[in-house]
């Protein structure tokens, strides 16, 4: 009798473990957490559903496979390729600026938070300046990192002028037939890279309606 109680007991502890193991493709639970998955396959052809990653710690897989939407909560770091087989988007968040002053400076908390700059000039002509290489460590910390950024002046006055020009440690390298000064309703986008010194080149394209 004892022995068969041990038996009963014990097959009623593995079931206990693979229970605890075991998640269900029909669980109600709508929050489920997995540690040291080497994969983690997320949504079905009938489910398409999306994983969330929060900002309360970082999550690392080796290899993530959804069917659904990958919503970060903070920031998405991928050291390998991205393969995509629908489109793949990013999403201008703009900063809307007036000023009246004739140098303007932007800053790495700018660059950090916002991927574009809509400026409105009050006076004839503005010079803006983007941050020194000291200060954007944070945003491109290392050799090869690149960020891109895009400033449109929307002074309806072609005179109405922004001359972007580099901050201390940056060289900027502008397309052949433009220059760095945007006048009224133009628009530049730049990009910039970090080298293998704490130096920053900035590449720099602009734009001009064409009708």
């Amino acid at each position: 009798m004892k022995k068969n109680l041990a038996s009963i007991l014990a097959i009623v502890a593995v079931v206990a473990i693979c229970a605890a193991l075991t998640v269900s493709a029909y669980t109600t639970e709508k929050s489920v957490n997995i540690e040291h998955a080497d994969n983690v396959y997320v949504g079905s052809a009938d489910d398409a559903g999306g994983l969330s990653i929060g900002a309360a710690g970082d999550s690392n897989f080796t290899n993530l496979v959804a069917s659904g939407d990958i919503t970060a909560g903070d920031d998405l770091t991928v050291a390998g390729s991205i393969n995509t087989s629908g489109r793949l988007g990013t999403y201008n968040l703009p900063v809307t600026a007036s000023t009246t002053v004739t140098n303007g400076i932007l800053t790495e908390a700018q660059l950090i938070a916002y991927s574009q700059l809509d400026y409105t000039l009050t006076q004839a002509a503005n010079t803006l300046t983007l941050p020194a290489t000291s200060t954007i460590t944070t945003m491109i910390p290392n050799s090869g990192d690149c960020i891109d950024f895009r400033i449109r002046n929307l002074s309806t006055t072609a005179a109405s002028s922004t001359t972007v020009t580099a901050g201390t440690g940056m060289t900027i390298y502008e397309h052949l037939n433009n220059d760095e000064v945007l006048g009224g309703l133009q628009t530049a986008d730049l990009q910039l890279c970090r080298l293998s010194t704490t130096d920053v080149t900035v590449y720099l394209q602009e734009w001009a309606a064409s009708d």
